[in-house]
């Protein structure tokens, strides 16, 4: 939820520039454009990783991996499947 929500705040972000942007300089100058092809490399972005992390988050619970970072014991490590790390 966290995730979607800091995607969606730097799009609109990044929107609302390219607004003034075209106010300031005209929609067609390079400012305008560089940031609306911003916008939509942050979408793009966000989807490649929900695609790509949201699997490993489903299966390994976020407090297993504060866990093992914060221990490094040979117990909780050894319960995680081998094919994701």
């Amino acid at each position: 939820a966290c995730f979607w929500g800091l995607i969606v705040g730097a799009g609109f972000g990044t929107i609302s520039l390219a607004g003034l942007a075209a106010i300031q300089k005209g929609s067609k100058s390079p400012e305008c454009i560089a940031l609306w092809v911003l916008t939509f490399a942050i979408m793009v972005f966000a989807f490649h990783c929900q695609k790509t992390f949201m699997p490993f988050c489903s299966v390994l619970p976020y407090r297993a991996a504060v866990l093992a970072d914060e221990t490094a014991s040979a117990e909780v490590v050894h319960g995680f499947a081998s094919d994701y790390y």
